[in-house]
């Protein structure tokens, strides 16, 4: 089982643009955890709110780093599991 140092990232997706996704694991609760994404150009974000948050101002397009895709998500998006 993986564990990163207290506070670390911890990764959990990337999307085709060669994003990567992690949670910043820098809350004894998993449900407070901010997401963090990063760009193939060694940009950061950081967000702020839930993972649910996250996810809901992607689909509405709010709220997101400049470098994400003004498209993404698609109607096409799916999840796939991640293969560590």
């Amino acid at each position: 089982m993986f564990h990163p140092d207290p506070g670390g990232l911890i990764r959990w997706g990337n999307d085709e643009h060669s994003s990567e996704y992690y949670f910043l694991g820098n809350d004894p609760d998993p449900g407070n955890w901010e997401i963090v994404v990063g760009s193939e150009c060694a940009e950061w974000y950081r967000t702020s709110g839930t993972f649910t948050d996250f996810l809901m101002h992607c689909f509405d397009g709010l709220d997101r780093a400049r470098f994400m895709d003004r498209a993404w998500p698609g109607g096409d998006a799916r999840y796939k599991p991640f293969d560590m």
